[in-house]
């Protein structure tokens, strides 16, 4: 997964656990992926989180570079993880949101999600513990997210939070988000079908303030 700072510069993240804190929850639509040769179509959703602590990266300075290659404290790096928007309990999303609250959600919970909606918007700001391991071609992905450790320092997000969710589209919110993330948008069905209609979605938001558990985490 390619972590780059807004100049350009492109720096690997190590392999290990590191804290990070959710910045973007970005609902990219139905998208097209081609597995072992079968093609799926699927609705996907990426979660942006920033890694935080010196050890995160190769040159053990825990930021991206600035357009001159020094670190830059207002870049911490930035890595997501995209996933298919299901709570199925076989759905990884599902597996990384309940290891990152620290408990598994009641089936009764899982029905009112699919049925009333999540407000995607409490995962911003929440800290948790992100694992980085390297693929089959070398690349250094997240596998895995939980609960922060309690004898770790809560990481600050320094980014700007975006949350972005096709059904309640908005014009000022997608502007926010990075070119290449939008491009991929636009080819979605839900994109194209929008004209000002709300397109049918298993993961629509609700508009609700409130954290509907009384948990450290707030989803």
């Amino acid at each position: 997964m390619k972590m780059t700072s807004s100049a350009g510069s492109f720096q690997d993240p190590q392999v290990g656990t590191f804290p990070g804190v959710c910045v973007r929850v970005i609902d990219l639509g139905t998208q097209e992926n081609e597995y072992e040769g079968k093609k799926t179509s699927k609705r996907q959703l990426m979660l942006g989180f920033e890694l935080h602590g010196e050890s995160v990266d190769t040159d053990a300075n825990g930021y991206m570079l600035d357009d001159t290659g020094k670190p830059d404290p207002m870049k911490p790096f930035m890595v997501s993880a995209w996933l298919t928007a299901s709570f199925h309990e076989e759905a990884t999303l599902r597996k990384y949101m309940e290891s990152w609250r620290g408990a598994p959600y009641t089936e009764q919970q899982i029905s009112e999600f699919e049925t009333d909606g999540f407000d995607w918007s409490l995962m911003l700001g929440v800290p948790c513990m992100i694992r980085m391991e390297a693929n089959a071609k070398g690349k250094v992905k997240i596998k895995g997210i939980s609960k922060l450790q309690k004898n770790i320092e809560r990481p600050v997000s320094v980014n700007q939070n975006i949350v972005f969710i096709l059904d309640e589209f908005d014009p000022k919110v997608f502007e926010s988000i990075p070119q290449g993330i939008r491009d991929i948008i636009v080819k979605s069905p839900e994109w194209k079908e929008l004209n000002g209609l709300q397109a049918p979605s298993a993961i629509a938001p609700t508009a609700t303030t409130d954290a509907p558990f009384d948990d450290e985490i707030p989803f």
